[in-house]
């Protein structure tokens, strides 16, 4: 299932007072090998393009983030392992394994885990700016203070589980894959359309992200945006409706 956290009143409110506290005009820092840890876990930058940034965040049993917002960028965030209760403003959302959220830019949400090991979840961020970041209230002091930064960031990966697809060359309909626990991270480079549905009709049941294009239907409108989520079997429902912006396109399929 996919929700979704919409911007309110009540988000546009609390940005207005905070929004001088994001970071912006930070120096840009190669987030490719390393780790960022948190006082909730730690995170690690999966893939980027010019488009989106994919995210892996792992949430120790107890630990929660912060409730802070993204004013210019959405985020399609799915577990990967676990399970997580993501809370808006004014709203409260348990997620299972490869259930998911969709948050509108600007709306204010927070994820936290009771499971007994943590849990792994995935953020797809459009578009990829990290220091873009306003916290409202943290448990580890954290309100008003940009992102991490200095010896929060490690490049030693031994004591963490460490993913990416940086140093992998996509060739034409070739899969890259990615085991993160119990699911697997697919990523497709494709001139074919019609080879996606085959690919994708081999699992239905699984999570497609398009990380370079958009969907669009027969009369142009943009259906499903790039770095928004769906489910592959709605995906395979309205398939002869769509058409990807681009001729050649990359895309996520999560199992």
């Amino acid at each position: 299932m996919i929700n979704k956290i919409t911007k309110g009143k009540q988000d546009e409110d609390n940005l207005s007072e905070r929004a001088q506290s994001a970071s912006v005009g930070a120096k840009k820092v190669d987030y490719r090998n390393v780790v960022v840890n948190k006082p909730w876990g730690y995170e690690y930058l999966m893939f980027e393009n010019e488009h989106v940034a994919i995210w892996i965040l792992h949430l120790k049993k107890g630990a929660r983030t912060s409730m802070h917002c993204h004013p210019k960028k959405k985020t399609s965030l799915l577990v990967l392992e676990g399970q997580v209760t993501t809370a808006s403003l004014c709203d409260e959302f348990t997620l299972q394994v490869l259930e998911s959220l969709m948050i509108d830019a600007g709306a204010f949400h927070a994820t936290g885990t009771d499971f007994d090991t943590g849990s792994f979840i995935m953020e797809i961020e459009t578009p990829p700016e990290k220091t873009d970041l306003v916290r409202l209230q943290d448990s580890y002091g954290r309100e008003n203070k940009g992102y991490e930064g200095g010896e929060d960031i490690v490049s030693d990966l031994q004591k963490y589980e460490h993913h990416s697809f940086h140093d992998d060359v996509v060739a034409e309909r070739a899969i890259i894959e990615k085991a993160i626990r119990r699911s697997r991270v697919l990523l497709h480079t494709r001139e074919d359309w019609e080879s996606l549905k085959e690919e994708v009709s081999m699992n239905a049941y699984c999570i497609v992200s398009f990380l370079d294009t958009a969907l669009h239907d027969e009369n142009g409108n943009i259906v499903l945006d790039i770095g928004d989520i769906c489910e592959g079997e709605w995906l395979l429902s309205e398939y002869e409706k769509l058409h990807p912006s681009e001729d050649s396109f990359t895309v996520m399929t999560i199992h």
